[in-house]
């Protein structure tokens, strides 16, 4: 029981040092950027993306389907100008 305690102490402590890590990181790139347009202002997906890989995939799903509608909407539309 203390092991499993002791383990889940320590995932919080790595989880929280993760977390300060990219902080530091988001505060040195606003502060950096102030000084310098060559440095980019990464958000937190460009940092972890290994966290938001489901998103990720479903945004891709998203815009892919929504490229589907468009080529649907302009071949309908030119079918249409070619029965006027």
């Amino acid at each position: 029981m203390i092991d499993s305690y002791n383990r889940q102490k320590l995932s919080k402590q790595r989880e929280q040092a993760l977390l300060n890590e990219v902080l530091a990181i988001q505060i040195g790139n606003f502060v950096g950027s102030m000084f310098s347009k060559q440095i980019k202002i990464r958000n937190v997906r460009e940092l972890l993306p290994a966290l938001f890989e489901e998103e990720n995939q479903q945004e891709w799903q998203w815009q892919e389907h929504m490229q589907k509608m468009r080529e649907f909407t302009a071949r309908h539309n030119q079918r249409r100008k070619e029965m006027d």
